[in-house]
């Protein structure tokens, strides 16, 4: 896998007002059966370890019982603190919400205990990427939940539907302003070969790059899939949080292919 294309640097809410949240992790990744009303509690910073010895700085909110949870993926240059805005609504409509940084980001070690940047990661290490999403699914499992859905913006939509395509127990993918390798010719073979798992693809009408992998999702996956663009070059998170019609379109089709135990938007 080659390191991903990306659209030019813009802002993403709440990086800095959430982010040293995020990378100062306060406990490890272990199940405490704590049931709290998320309409009144904050986060609980965590730390996950993937099986090629990364650990992953990331934020949990706790939705409803029993749970249907959410795993958020940042996008290039991101980190779990991008989604601060977001996934307190997700927890209040029900969904147990785990946002966590991908390796080569802020505050994501090796095994090695060193952290790397995008700009010096390499092509093997960004192949990967689903291996820190795995480590995020089996946190969630361990933690009770019933079912889980995957929002991935930029590149790390990749990552989700390479887990999706290889048997991830995932029951739905969002994916915002999705982007690719170079050569996604392999990417192409997994969208055709499954159609077990709801994809809604957002998009703003002036990214090229992502209008360009939405719609070879879009064409290539079987199964119950949504495509729409939005009047915007924004991209990824910036995307979401700056159109509520596509927050509305989010919550509204995860009604329908994934709801939540309990909880109102």
């Amino acid at each position: 896998m080659r390191t991903p294309r990306r659209p030019d640097e813009t802002g993403r809410r709440g990086v800095f007002v959430f982010g040293a949240a995020c990378a100062l992790v306060l406990i490890s990744a272990t199940v405490t059966g704590c049931k709290r009303d998320a309409r009144s509690a904050g986060p609980s910073a965590i730390e996950l370890r993937t099986a090629d010895g990364w650990t992953l700085p990331a934020l949990h909110w706790i939705g409803a019982q029993p749970r249907t949870c959410a795993a958020l993926l940042h996008d290039r240059g991101g980190e779990c603190g991008d989604w601060a805005w977001f996934a307190p609504r997700l927890a209040h409509a029900g969904y147990d919400s785990l946002a966590l940084t991908l390796r080569g980001h802020a505050g994501a070690t090796n095994r090695d205990g060193v952290e790397a940047r995008p700009e010096t990661m390499s092509p093997d290490e960004w192949g990967k990427l689903d291996r820190d999403l795995e480590a995020g699914l089996a946190y969630e499992a361990r933690a009770g939940c019933e079912g889980a859905i995957v929002i991935a913006a930029g590149i790390a939509a990749e990552a989700a539907i390479r887990v999706a395509a290889t048997g991830g127990k995932i029951a739905a993918l969002v994916l915002i302003s999705p982007l690719f390798a170079e050569d996604a010719s392999d990417i192409e073979k997994l969208v055709a070969d499954f159609n077990q798992v709801p994809i809604l693809l957002l998009v703003g009408d002036q990214d090229s790059a992502a209008v360009d992998a939405a719609g070879l999702i879009n064409k290539g996956a079987g199964g119950f899939r949504e495509l729409h663009a939005y009047p915007s070059a924004a991209h990824g998170i910036d995307l979401l949080s700056e159109s509520r019609s596509a927050q509305e379109q989010l919550f509204q089709w995860l009604e329908t292919v994934a709801p939540a135990a309990t909880g109102t938007v």
